[in-house]
């Protein structure tokens, strides 16, 4: 995690944190032996209450899958996010 992110979390002023998120797909999930797509890699950050934010990326950058993740529609490999009380 970054400093930045560490100092937010550590004063609990976050209204989301995000910490080491990762998640893999099989290619081909038919096929045992196809290759791993590794879809996020240690994602982490830390969002302060009124902060505004863009997700941007290309397609098939997983942002939907990190969307899905924080919202608790998907599972990651690792990680967590926290979501602050009332927020």
């Amino acid at each position: 995690m970054q400093a930045e992110t560490k100092e937010v979390v550590r004063n609990g002023n976050a209204v989301l944190t995000v910490s080491d998120i990762s998640k893999s797909f099989r290619r081909q999930p038919w096929l045992p032996w196809s290759g791993i797509n590794h879809v996020l890699c240690g994602v982490s950050f830390a969002l302060k209450p009124a902060t505004l934010v863009g997700l941007v990326g290309e397609n098939g950058s997983g942002k939907s899958v990190l969307m899905r993740i924080i919202v608790g529609l998907m599972k990651a490999d690792s990680g967590f996010s926290l979501k602050a009380k009332g927020g």
